[in-house]
């Protein structure tokens, strides 16, 4: 089950707003009307999330419960991307308790000015540099589009690994923004983890205790190679990785490059702010790029789905 709602690629399902059945209590005792008159008032159940007719019935159950953590805008940072200009691609926004890749929401916020900068880090996780939000811009993507200012290194500077992040994500890198009032040029603290393949594992610290739990890799793609709602996992405690990597490319094998170019490993990092650190996955497919956010929203065993937006292409 997915907490809130969520975009799936071309596909999309929003909760519908369901204000439930108001009862309203009759107050008849006239010696007592005015405690009764304040206890009296309309009463919602909220009904739950509703099911998307190409996935059959929906999940029963309460959706996965979410820590209150800052709000804050996943994006992709280009440093070319906009006619030779820097550009930031929105991809997810964390609002409250709900995540969103709905294009329409997120360049709400790039339009009002609720974002100013982002913070952008490079293929090692580390801050690579400041992306500085001059305005949305018009473009043809899926995705909403800031144009703006980049003041650092490159995502892909590190001459190690620029060759396999150029061929990953083309150049670009993981940039998160706070959603604050205007005027406001704060960047997030963010707390980089890393991951590693084991086996047909992937081996991540998710509550950030130390200790890794390990999630079969096949579990996360279904048989259409969409990314799962949920991935079950287990405790590595005793277990861990050698060589842990922020970014992890080939971590499913491209099959044929017009229909699957494989998945990869784009982030491990706390995006919220909650201490639960998010898994973000690349979904390469032949005609677009899908970003999948999984968090840990119950137990550090479990990984939930909670956004799936489509970054502007390379």
């Amino acid at each position: 089950m997915i907490d809130g709602w969520y975009s799936r690629g071309v596909r999309s399902r929003r909760a519908p707003v369901d204000p439930g059945r108001v009862t309203a209590v009759a107050c008849a005792t006239a010696l007592a009307a005015a405690a009764l008159l304040a206890a009296c008032g309309p009463r919602v159940a909220a009904a739950g999330p509703g099911n998307d007719p190409s996935q059959g019935p929906a999940k029963v159950g309460p959706p996965p419960a979410v820590a209150a953590g800052r709000e804050v805008v996943l994006g992709e940072m280009c440093p070319e991307a906009a006619s030779g200009r820097p550009a930031v691609s929105a991809v997810v926004a964390r609002r409250a308790l709900s995540w969103s890749s709905e294009p329409d929401d997120l360049d709400a916020l790039v339009a009002r000015g609720s974002v100013q900068a982002f913070a952008v880090l490079s293929y090692e996780g580390k801050r690579a540099g400041t992306f500085t939000v001059a305005g949305p811009v018009e473009v043809d993507t899926v995705a909403p589009v800031a144009l703006g200012a980049y003041a650092g290194q490159a995502p892909c500077a590190t001459p190690a690994t620029q060759q396999e992040c150029t061929e990953s994500l083309g150049g670009c890198g993981v940039a998160v923004a706070l959603v604050a009032p205007p005027g406001s040029d704060d960047l997030p603290e963010l707390r980089a983890g890393g991951a590693c393949v084991m086996g047909d594992q992937l081996l991540v610290d998710t509550d950030g205790d130390g200790a890794a739990e390990a999630f079969p890799i096949a579990a996360f793609l279904d048989a259409m190679r969409a990314p799962e709602e949920e991935v079950m996992g287990v405790s590595a405690r005793g277990t861990a990785c050698s060589e842990p990597r922020f970014t992890l490319p080939g971590v499913v094998p491209a099959a044929d490059p017009r229909a699957w170019r494989g998945m990869d490993l784009v982030g491990v990092v706390d995006l919220d702010d909650d201490g639960k650190t998010e898994v973000l996955l690349q979904l390469r497919y032949g005609d677009k790029v899908t970003w999948a956010v999984y968090s840990a929203t119950q137990i550090a065993t479990r990984l939930s789905l909670v956004a799936e937006g489509e970054p502007w292409g390379r």
